[in-house]
């Protein structure tokens, strides 16, 4: 277990003497980076928030497993571009598929932009966190980097699996979108219920950061 954290330890830690040009240049700050978003609360040592950053996670992950699920063959949400049609014959009632024609591969291209233009944000100043290598802050990156990546998977596989038109596929792509932004919109309640504790919050991740990142600049100058 010790070789294991230490190895960990090992690889943080060359990540955050990484080339500027890899992580970019250090001029945002963490706070800049996580944008308006709860988990910023996962870099602070103040224990109501980190129960808010931590709810956040479990209802998007939560939600995230509905809509995997719902993209199952087994679920009445799937179609994958056919819908049943009732075929009538003397005495019976046959029930077979038939491909829908309006999924088009503009539908499909726009889905992905829409996608990855709204997790893209995330994914980048997830990596960009990286920089700061102090375990909060990893933390932060990892969780910001994971959500979107774990939204953007989800998304593409419930929208292929419930593709019938392309207004389809792209409501379906906003509605997934949507969870990816409880954390924001819970860090602007957070903000108006209780600003003291956020302002403290932001302060206190980005003053580590800064500590941090000189720190590690300083030890790798004097080796």
């Amino acid at each position: 277990m010790a070789a294991r954290s230490s190895l960990v330890c090992s690889v943080i830690m060359q990540l955050r003497l990484a080339p500027r040009s890899l992580f970019g240049d250090g001029s945002l700050t963490v706070s800049q980076l996580c944008g308006d978003s709860a988990y910023l609360f996962f870099g602070t040592r103040n224990p109501f928030l980190l129960i808010v950053a931590v709810a956040v996670l479990c209802v998007q992950c939560w939600l995230y497993l509905i809509f995997f699920q719902a993209s199952s063959p087994e679920s009445n949400d799937y179609s994958h571009g056919y819908s049943p049609a009732q075929c009538m014959a003397p005495g019976t009632i046959e029930f077979k598929c038939e491909a829908l024609p309006g999924a088009s591969f503009q539908g499909a291209l726009l889905s992905l932009v829409i996608l990855f233009t709204t997790t893209g944000r995330d994914i980048l100043g997830g990596w960009r966190l990286f920089r700061f290598g102090e375990w909060r802050h990893a933390g932060v990156a990892l969780v910001l980097v994971a959500t979107s990546a774990l939204s953007s998977f989800v998304a593409m596989s419930y929208v292929s699996a419930t593709q019938e038109s392309d207004t389809t596929m792209i409501l379906n792509v906003t509605v997934i979108l949507l969870v990816n932004t409880i954390d924001e919109g819970i860090f602007q309640m957070t903000m108006i219920w209780a600003p003291g504790y956020v302002q403290a919050a932001i302060a206190e991740v980005d003053n580590q950061a800064k500590s941090e990142t000189a720190s590690a600049a300083e030890e790798h100058g004097s080796a």
